[in-house]
């Protein structure tokens, strides 16, 4: 499951920051995106953004980008037009569309071919990365989950918590703990 894959989220906090380090840029989220293409839900994004963007990506709200995303390419504003991110990374998994890495603002250095290039680097290492992370959920589901559920086991679910503590002690995402008594 998606929802609760912790490697993915492990994924999504170690390449916060080096795609910061690397773009030299404050204004990166990266969203999960839903079967449809229609809505990204934020998992992470720079400290900068934390407040000031939407949990949620409407994707159908941005013609332009949904475009390049049905081509599998790298989404660029080179129009400027208000409400698009500078860049916009798809990023499957197995032919399928799980994420997206959004530079919010980029200054006029930052759209050159070379700038384009470094982004489609380090999303191609990204990539890689959630690919081997899905082949080894994949491999070791029975020993995460019970049995014929979603539901996580006790070490798992305590791998999921560590992981989201750590990305909201560093602002990058926030989380809710439910508890449900039966």
């Amino acid at each position: 499951s998606a929802a609760s894959d912790v490697y993915k989220r492990q994924i999504f906090f170690r390449a916060l920051s080096i795609l910061e380090d690397v773009l030299d840029n404050e204004k990166i989220a990266i969203y999960a995106l839903d079967d449809n293409t229609t809505y990204g839900r934020l998992q992470v994004c720079s400290r900068s953004l934390n407040n000031s963007i939407a949990r949620s990506l409407k994707l159908t709200d941005l013609p332009d980008l949904i475009s390049s995303i049905s081509k599998g390419a790298i989404y660029q504003n080179n129009a400027v037009q208000p409400g698009y991110p500078a860049y916009f990374v798809p990023i499957s998994v197995q032919d399928n569309l799980v994420a997206g890495i959004a530079v919010w603002q980029a200054n006029y250095e930052q759209y050159s071919l070379e700038y384009y290039n470094l982004i489609k680097v380090i999303s191609g290492l990204i990539q890689s990365s959630l690919v081997r992370a899905t082949l080894f959920e994949n491999a070791n589901i029975s020993k995460r989950y019970l049995p014929n559920t979603n539901i996580l086991k006790p070490e798992a679910f305590k791998q999921v918590i560590k992981v989201k503590t750590q990305m909201q002690d560093s602002q990058i995402a926030e989380f809710v703990l439910v508890r449900v008594l039966n």
